[in-house]
């Protein structure tokens, strides 16, 4: 439905969505958006936010697995054109630099340090598991 860039960015998106524990990433939450010569692009990044789900899974499956996309990278990289595995762990490190400015910006938001410290741990743990 969409090129190899988008489907790449939605990648990214969904090892995001993983790494911040939004456990409501539901397929109403990814959009695409058509031009009038039917080319197709992912819509703004939107409904991003820190839900972890009493059961640790995430709504959208990863290669059937609501708990971990580990398994399915090697999968995501052949559909995404992506060389091998070790392309999409080169996105999960980028990712999880950004996440680690999340502590100070969050308490400039005035978030209790009991959350930040909660939700820095989640993004660590699903980190190291992907890493690990």
């Amino acid at each position: 439905m969409c090129s190899v860039t988008e489907f790449q960015k939605l990648i990214k998106r969904y090892i995001f969505n993983y790494l911040t524990v939004n456990q409501d990433d539901h397929s109403k939450n990814f959009s695409f958006l058509a031009s009038d010569t039917d080319n197709w692009t992912l819509s703004p990044f939107y409904d991003i936010v820190y839900s972890p789900s009493p059961y640790k899974e995430h709504m959208t499956a990863f290669g059937g697995n609501g708990r971990t996309p580990k398994r399915a990278l090697d999968q995501l990289a052949a559909q995404s054109g992506l060389s091998s595995k070790k392309a999409i762990m080169v996105m999960v490190e980028e990712i999880f630099e950004i996440t680690r400015s999340f502590r100070n910006q969050a308490k400039n938001l005035g978030l209790s340090h009991t959350l930040i410290k909660e939700i820095d741990k989640d993004i660590v743990e699903k980190f190291t598991i992907l890493t690990g």
